[in-house]
């Protein structure tokens, strides 16, 4: 069985687009199935934009995320959404995607 942050990081990896076609199976297999890995993901993709949004993350890792915030419309109004958000709670611009 996967430790936690195995599983986490296999999201990451899945979510980036980096995962293996084997690993992609896997991934989705399991979110189909267990309605708490599906939220946990949804949770890991949540905290993708964040971090990619955040002004203090490194161009490396904003570049690692960008395929997920591009991967579709639904994605770039995410982005959109949670920008405006931090937006309004902190009271300055964050990083465009």
């Amino acid at each position: 069985m996967e430790s936690e942050y195995e599983q986490e990081k296999l999201m990451v990896c899945y979510l980036c687009g980096e995962a293996s076609p084997a690993e992609s199976f896997r991934v989705e297999q399991h979110f189909f199935s267990d309605n708490d890995y599906f939220e946990q993901l949804l949770a890991a993709e949540d905290a993708l934009v964040d971090e990619y949004l955040r002004p203090k993350t490194p161009m490396n890792v904003r570049k690692r995320i960008e395929p997920l915030l591009t991967s579709s419309a639904f994605q770039l109004r995410q982005v959109k959404f949670t920008r405006y958000l931090m937006e309004q709670l902190c009271g300055s611009t964050v990083e465009s995607a």
